[in-house]
């Protein structure tokens, strides 16, 4: 007697898993836009400096959702 597995039922886990990555991924993202914009107005002020690394407020929070987003998956 031979088992037969039927591969027509589509994997839903790994499409969750997708979409909550990017979910998270948009969160990190909008909320680090925030402090990001506060350094870029400062740094414009002339009260903080910015790094030599620096490539504006959305680089800046991209970076920083690409850091933290695997750490959330990686726990």
């Amino acid at each position: 007697m031979v088992t037969r597995i039927s591969k027509d039922f589509p994997s839903r886990r790994r499409n969750t898993r997708i979409w909550e990555y990017r979910i998270y991924f948009a969160l990190i993202f909008l909320v680090g836009l925030f402090p990001a914009t506060i350094h870029c107005f400062l740094a414009r002020l002339g009260i903080l400096e910015r790094a030599a690394g620096w490539n504006g407020i959305i680089s800046c929070a991209w970076d920083k959702a690409r850091a933290y987003t695997p750490m959330i998956f990686s726990a």
